[in-house]
């Protein structure tokens, strides 16, 4: 009897430890769901340490976390990854959530507006007004987006839940929006005649926990030297191999200029 009672005992030490340990490790997580007037569908996962996003429709995304913050763009179907720093980043999927990177005027700046409630959450709204045929906007490929119906562009972010500097920097860069330290909820371009394009927009935001694993780098996946090998499904590459051939090279150079322009 003294036996079995010292090894349920010791069990219920073992299965204490554990719980403990899947709490410590564990972190409060949320998830946005998103819609992009460009992408479609978009999952964003946010905790304190890490970083996380999925475009279904293409089965691409990326993850980063604490300590180093290393970027690692994957593609679930052709299980390739790339990876990188954020100072080095440069981004082909940079601003191609909005398509927006912002107005080249310094002097111009984002206003902050009324407050809000998106998906139970408090919301701020920051705007820019009044906006002329003189201002410009460039897109993330730096070309002129034709502004001359736009009058204003409303921004909103989520002011409830806090962010890090390093995650509001990656999100900054990721979505091609101003760095204001927040989680991005809703974006609408209103023209002069007072009618809304959404070009961003928020509907579902989860709070869960979820251990900070979650957002490593991707398990088993082959680790490829170019980005554009991520962004492209498998039938895209071998078009593009296909192409090469064609034209007498297996320069990888010309491959990567390709996609770049397919994309």
């Amino acid at each position: 009897m003294l036996k079995i009672t010292s090894l349920v005992y010791i069990f219920t030490i073992i299965l204490l430890t554990s719980f403990s340990c899947k709490a410590v490790a564990n972190e409060d997580c949320y998830i946005l769901t998103q819609r992009s007037q460009s992408i479609g569908d978009l999952y964003l996962y946010v905790c304190k340490d890490g970083l996380k996003f999925f475009v279904p429709k293409r089965n691409f995304g990326m993850v980063s976390r604490a300590p180093n913050w290393q970027i690692n763009l994957f593609n679930e179907s052709t299980k390739k990854y790339f990876q990188t720093t954020m100072e080095k980043y440069a981004g082909n999927t940079a601003g191609k959530i909005v398509a927006f990177k912002g107005y080249d005027n310094i002097g111009r700046k984002w206003q902050t507006r009324k407050k809000a409630v998106i998906c139970n959450y408090s919301a701020q709204e920051y705007c820019l007004e009044n906006l002329s045929n003189n201002d410009s906007i460039s897109n993330i490929r730096n070309r002129k987006i034709n502004n001359s119906n736009i009058h204003e562009i409303d921004y909103w972010v989520c002011d409830q839940i806090s962010i890090s500097d390093k995650i509001a920097e990656m999100l900054s860069k990721f979505y091609g929006l101003p760095n204001i330290k927040y989680l991005p909820l809703r974006l609408n371009y209103i023209n002069t005649k007072n009618e809304l394009t959404n070009v961003l927009n928020t509907y579902r935001i989860t709070k869960t926990q979820a251990p900070i694993s979650y957002f490593n780098s991707p398990n088993g996946y082959q680790l490829v030297t170019n980005e554009s090998e991520v962004l492209l499904d498998n039938d895209s590459q071998q078009m593009l191999k296909d192409l090469a051939n064609d034209l007498g090279t297996t320069d990888p150079s010309l491959a990567n200029t390709l996609s770049k322009k397919i994309k």
